[in-house]
């Protein structure tokens, strides 16, 4: 159940991405996968992506959050444990790929532009204070949850 906790968090925070609900263009067409004319070109756009909002980052606020959960004397040994055991480098290149497969240049090159915005940066910054106090909320109703489904009430 906590390790599904984990990828739930992690996922939030990618959802924090900045979307735009401006109608779809037909330049902007979801991409192809690997193989076509400009993957290579958005291939290097994710990688500078990555440099400019590393996962690593994020799986570090992710068990951050996850550890607050636990007495607080486990806190320390548990975010060790989990930081060792989480393979960074395999969802760093995930990530690239999944970036390089699912969006357009052009969407990668908003994307960087708005993460290299100094008011984007602060903003982020702060996610990990609003996840601090969303998240406890969340792991509370999602064990709730949990229970009430085992248990049919």
């Amino acid at each position: 159940m906590r390790l599904s906790i984990v990828f739930f968090a992690v996922f939030l925070m990618f959802a924090s991405l900045p979307v735009s609900a401006q109608e779809a263009d037909p330049d902007l067409s979801q991409p192809q996968a690997e193989g076509d004319k400009g993957y290579d070109e958005r291939l290097a756009l994710a990688q500078k992506l990555q440099e400019l909002r590393p996962v690593r980052d994020q799986v570090n606020i992710a068990i951050t959050q996850i550890a607050q959960s636990r007495p607080e004397e486990e806190r320390e040994g548990f975010k060790s444990a989990m930081r060792n055991a989480f393979n960074v480098k395999a969802i760093e290149k995930i990530s690239i790929n999944a970036y390089a497969e699912t969006f357009t240049a052009e969407e990668l090159k908003v994307l960087i532009e708005y993460h290299s915005n100094p008011v984007a940066v602060s903003a982020a910054e702060k996610m990990e204070a609003y996840t601090g106090i969303v998240y406890p909320e969340l792991v509370k109703m999602l064990d709730k949850a949990a229970m009430r489904a085992r248990t049919g009430q």
